[in-house]
Parts: structure tokens; sequence; C-alpha cells
């Protein structure tokens, strides 16, 4: 197994991204452009974004040894095919999910996903469960929902894309979350790293443009993602 922090609760494991994990080659995983990860603590499985081809994402998910059956919730970051792309599919074995949107997705898209599952819409601040929220589906380039795990008395935000922009993502997570301990996902064009490298780790993924220079300003707080990555915290 991956593992980037060493823990008991909570699990974390990227399914589908642009790369693939540095020490996950044995796996055999494919990679396309993208980005999903699997959220789990006690006996709930969370599904955040499905990429885009659904077979890839389920044959990787099986390759890591996760079973699609047991996904509990699934949620979607924004109406991007890279991130939705793969719903479909991923409902075909996630049978027993009900998916999460933000409010601002396509009207078409909420009715496709509502005669597949039930559907639940996100807008401001929320408990998604005991261990996991939503700051609410933030504006910016586009409107975007992003995670916030609760673990061990440590908040850890999850993005897709992170397009309202990641400093404001982490800002709007503190102010209703407390002291953020470190961030996971997509950080598309966000370059001012020197502002937030108060946060404990880092793990630039998918559609990160500038990931040298998060890993110059973080050094060894700063891993590589890429699909076969697992986290424990």
């Amino acid at each position: 197994m991956i593992t980037g922090i060493r823990g008991s609760s909570f699990e974390l494991k990227i399914i589908y991204d642009n790369d693939i994990h540095p020490e996950a080659k044995s796996l055999r995983l494919s990679k396309a452009w993208g980005f999903s990860a699997l959220l789990r603590q006690g006996g709930e499985t969370v599904l955040f974004d499905c990429g885009w081809r659904g077979s890839l994402l389920l044959r990787n998910m099986k390759l890591m040894g996760e079973d699609p059956s047991l996904i509990n919730k699934i949620i979607i970051s924004h109406d991007h095919w890279d991130h939705i792309g793969g719903l479909s599919e991923t409902l075909s074995e996630a049978r027993n999910a009900e998916v999460f949107v933000g409010r601002s997705l396509s009207n078409t898209h909420k009715r496709e996903i509502g005669n597949m599952a039930p559907l639940r819409e996100i807008d401001g601040p929320q408990s998604i469960n005991e261990w996991l929220s939503t700051p609410g589906e933030l504006e910016g380039q586009m409107r975007e929902v992003s995670l916030v795990v609760h673990s061990s008395s440590r908040y850890v935000v999850i993005t897709g894309c992170a397009h309202p922009g990641l400093d404001l993502i982490l800002e709007r997570a503190s102010s209703i979350y407390g002291d953020i301990y470190g961030a996971v996902g997509g950080f598309h064009g966000f370059r001012e790293i020197s502002a937030i490298t108060y946060l404990s780790f880092v793990v630039p993924c998918h559609c990160t443009r500038h990931k040298k220079l998060f890993f110059r300003e973080f050094g060894s707080k700063a891993m590589p993602g890429g699909a076969g990555f697992t986290m424990n915290l």
C-alpha cells in the first residue's frame, strides 16, 4: 500500500488521475485526464468525483482492492466532463449510493442523475456525514464544491479543481471549521504558494499547473499524487 501519512481512522485513495503514483506502477493502473478519490472512515465509503471514463475508474478501483458496490455516497465537485463523466457507469455498480451535487449543476444533469440515484443538492455549508462536510458551493471561475474531512481533530480539504481559488477554499473552510491541516486534489492555476505554507502537507493532483512550485515551497511536506496514492490520517 502506498502511504503518505500513517494514522488510524481516515483513509483516502486516489483512484483516477492524470498520473500514476510513483510507487503504484506494479498495480497496472490506468491514467487519464480527470480526478476521483475514495474516502473511508468507519463503515462508510464516499467517492469524490468520477473522472471521465467510468470503465477506467471501476477498473482502477478493483485493482486497488475496492468494491464499488460498497460506496454509500458520491459527491461531484463541478459540472466538467473530467469529474462527472464516469458517474453513470459508476452508479451501475454503486447501486446503493446517493449523489450530492452543487445547486448550480445543470438541470439536465440533475434530472438524469435523479433518475439513477437519490439526489442531494449542496449550496451552503453542510455536513455530509459524521466525518465529512463541505463549506458549500463557492463561486469563482466556476462554482465548485470542495470537501473537509474531520479526522483525529484535524481538518483536511479535498478539492476537485479548486476553480474558485485554493486560497479562497482554505479561507472559507478555516472560517467554518478551524485550522486546516492539509489539502489534497486539483489546485488548478494557483501559484501564491507562500500564502498557504502554514499547511502541514499538500498533495497536488490532476489539473495543478504549478506542481514544481508546490514542491519547491513545501519541500518534504509536498507529496506526489496520482492514481494509486493512499493516505491514512
